[in-house]
């Protein structure tokens, strides 16, 4: 019977901790996502800002085009 309660308590513990590491994942996942996608554009620019007089690669305006539903 002893090995069952400590069992629980042990199973309840580590579901806890779980539960706080997972909590702690979604409360930084913004802040990863936006630095990812930050170190990704500064490589892109880096590998195309040799010919950035280029018009054809980087035209003066850009068009951009929304769905309406």
């Amino acid at each position: 019977m002893m090995t069952f309660f400590s069992s629980i308590v042990f199973l309840t513990f580590v579901i806890a901790r779980v539960t706080d590491s997972y909590q702690t994942i979604l409360n930084d996942l913004q802040k990863i996502m936006y630095r990812e996608k930050c170190g990704m554009i500064y490589e892109a620019e880096n590998l195309v800002s040799v010919n950035k007089n280029d018009k054809n690669k980087f035209p003066k305006y850009l068009i951009s085009r929304d769905l309406e539903f």
